[in-house]
């Protein structure tokens, strides 16, 4: 019941990486795709912060707030994301790892501005355009048509 979690290291990001990353995740828009690929809705525990301007939230309050958000930026050497249901076989596990791991590839320096960055149609073009990295995500995004 309590879901899966997955945690990266922040050592290597930067402040821009994380707003980025935690902008796409918050964005009303991507509701429906974050929601097919983790495998369960927005509960107590992964709540989708509805901040004006989520792309500044690692510079103004990043260890001030709920640890129960979709990404949770409370640890100091990880970003955990925290909205994915217990996975029931490999595949489900590797789709689930690879959306995390395609969101920091995604969010790197020089791959999509900060203005693009939320918006689920670019990071679908960045999925397709790469998805040999991410064979279990493309597959379960054009199965399930998230």
């Amino acid at each position: 019941t309590t879901g899966m979690h997955v945690h990266i290291s922040r050592e290597p990001m930067s402040f821009l990486q994380l707003g980025k990353i935690y902008a796409f995740m918050n964005n009303e828009d991507n509701n429906d795709l974050i929601i097919g690929v983790a495998g369960r809705s927005e509960n107590n525990y992964c709540l989708r912060d509805n901040t004006p301007n989520p792309k500044v939230f690692p510079w103004m309050n990043e260890f001030g707030r709920l640890r129960y958000r979709r990404v949770n930026l409370q640890n100091h050497r990880t970003i955990e994301f925290r909205i994915f249901s217990t996975p029931d076989k490999y595949e489900d596990f590797m789709h689930k790892l690879e959306f995390c791991k395609s969101l920091v590839d995604y969010s790197n320096p020089g791959v999509v501005s900060v203005r693009d960055a939320e918006i689920e149609d670019v990071y679908l073009s960045y999925v397709y355009k790469n998805r040999h990295q991410y064979p279990h995500l493309w597959k379960h995004i054009l199965t399930n048509g998230v």
